[in-house]
């Protein structure tokens, strides 16, 4: 059974809870090392709800009761790597940018890690082992990703085609079968597009898998396999980079468990990759 992150699965499932759920999940993420400290009766108490709405929030979030989600939530507080304050003004220096996005970097790391699917990362390698055609989607910096899965498959001998041009994706899927693999990059899960592509992809039998920053987002509904990446966003107006650095670690990880799958084979392309790129390198001088 795959372990769960309570302030994770917070921040994924909030927009589901109804309010009075979302009114304890708030207070909890808000407030975590005092609800830790907390009996149910407390809980209820300080966020001015029923005891029933904790159950309910619990379940909701995927615990069995307030104890299960208690111990989840120690084990939070226990792993914290939150360092510095996420909100970057302009008034910060270039070493007090660094220090936050680093610090947010390591915690989009260590939360992805604790919330990953692993029995759905080995699925995710049969199917690419077993596949006829694996075919990668993407839109955006989405597309960046699939691209980036592509080579990377490529480099330990699997071929795969990366389609991130809209008009192509949904004619791409028409010739799928059951012996294909379709792998969808969707970083808000709500990608129409994208949902539609692997909602076709789905029903033409393929296998399909999702790489997405939001559990239960629709881009989940028509996928055999999900992999969530976490993310700690910045409190700044620009595009922030922690969940794309997270999705590179689950390629990474992804591409290296399939490698040790059939490791002879993966070396001698790897081996091979090597040769390749050492010709388009300008040689070392001698010294």
């Amino acid at each position: 059974m795959q372990k769960l992150s309570c302030l994770v699965e917070i921040e994924h499932r909030k927009d589901q809870l109804t309010s009075a759920e979302k009114k304890v999940a708030e207070f909890i993420y808000d407030n975590p090392e005092e609800t830790v400290r907390m009996n149910v009766d407390e809980l209820a108490e300080k966020c001015q709800v029923a005891k029933s709405a904790i159950t309910r929030c619990c379940k909701s979030l995927g615990f069995s009761g307030y104890k299960e989600l208690r111990i989840s939530l120690a084990g939070d507080i226990s792993r914290s790597l939150k360092t510095y304050s996420s909100a970057i003004s302009a008034d910060d220096s270039s070493l007090s940018v660094s220090e936050k996005v680093f610090s947010a970097h390591i915690k989009t790391l260590q939360d992805t890690l604790n919330h990953l699917n692993t029995a759905a990362m080995d699925g995710i390698v049969e199917a690419i082992i077993k596949a006829r055609n694996i075919y990668i989607y993407g839109i955006g910096s989405s597309g960046v990703m699939a691209k980036d899965l592509q080579h990377r498959l490529f480099q330990v001998g699997y071929p795969a085609m990366c389609i991130t041009d809209p008009a192509t994706m949904r004619d791409s899927a028409m010739n799928m079968t059951s012996e294909d693999l379709a792998f969808a990059f969707c970083d808000s899960g709500r990608t129409q597009l994208t949902v539609d592509v692997m909602n076709f992809a789905k029903e033409k039998g393929a296998v399909t898998a999702c790489l997405t920053s939001y559990a239960d987002s629709p881009i989940c509904e028509p996928c055999d396999y999900v992999l969530v990446t976490t993310c700690n966003e910045f409190k700044y107006p620009i595009e922030s980079v922690t969940s794309r650095v997270a999705r590179i670690a689950v390629i990474d990880a992804l591409t290296i468990a399939l490698s040790i799958r059939n490791y002879s084979r993966s070396l001698e392309k790897m081996n091979t990759t090597a040769e390749n790129a050492g010709m388009l390198r300008v040689p070392a001088a001698r010294k």
